[in-house]
């Protein structure tokens, strides 16, 4: 089974996303969110990085508190990416060397987690009919789903869910792949299965589709295609 990983790097390059609807000039939440694509609701960027590189500065006296030097190429395994390290606990000039502690560090972040999409904690804009509240949406740029069999969803959805909808290359829904239709993603999960009540992804003729994926107080960090 071939697979094909969309992580997160991808949406922040927008490479897949559709082209923004941008908030008017002067409205306040122009730099708090991003509107993409025909979403009812804004998101955020939910950035994510092993809290054990950024919490040494204030942990004091520790032999990761001063300066820090990371091997060029983090290990990626099957769950997770590891980042060995290098520390000493003074700073990287001016240091007195009969001082400082010295060490090798690691520090862990699940797999392709270094960023995700989160829909913003409260959606008002004049388009909508009532305030969103942790309600929000994502729309991928046309893919080519030619002999995928399986998609699996890279997300936290503890707190929420995470529904995906199929889109044809023009944007219009599909019967049976709507959002009304799709099985609900829950929980916390690295590899989520992404499916409809009544049909697969197989199901659908070869050709480009736009996936759509509907956040409701969740976190979506990658999207596997799997032939």
């Amino acid at each position: 089974m071939g697979g094909v990983s969309h992580v997160a790097r991808l949406l922040l390059q927008r490479r897949l996303l559709l082209p923004p609807a941008n908030p008017r000039p002067g409205d306040p939440r122009r730099r708090g969110g991003r509107r993409v694509g025909h979403q009812p609701g804004w998101l955020g960027l939910a950035a994510a990085f092993p809290p054990a590189l950024l919490a040494g500065a204030e942990r004091g006296g520790k032999f990761d508190s001063g300066a820090i030097f990371l091997c060029a190429q983090p290990v990626v395994l099957e769950d997770e990416v590891r980042f060995y390290y290098g520390a000493y606990s003074q700073g990287a000039t001016g240091s007195d060397d009969s001082k400082l502690t010295t060490g090798i560090g690691l520090a862990t972040l699940p797999r392709d987690r270094f960023a995700g999409l989160q829909p913003q904690p409260r959606s008002d804009q004049p388009t909508l009919k009532k305030p969103l509240e942790k309600v929000g949406q994502v729309t991928l740029r046309p893919l080519d789903l030619t002999g995928v069999r399986a998609l699996e969803l890279n997300a936290d959805a503890a707190g929420g869910e995470v529904r995906v909808e199929v889109l044809d290359a023009a944007g219009k829904r599909l019967r049976g792949f709507s959002r009304d239709d799709a099985v609900a993603v829950t929980g916390d999960s690295l590899r989520h299965s992404v499916g409809w009540q009544q049909h697969r992804i197989g199901d659908l003729s070869a050709g480009n589709y736009m996936l759509r994926l509907h956040l409701s107080n969740a976190t979506a960090y990658a999207l596997t295609m799997r032939k």
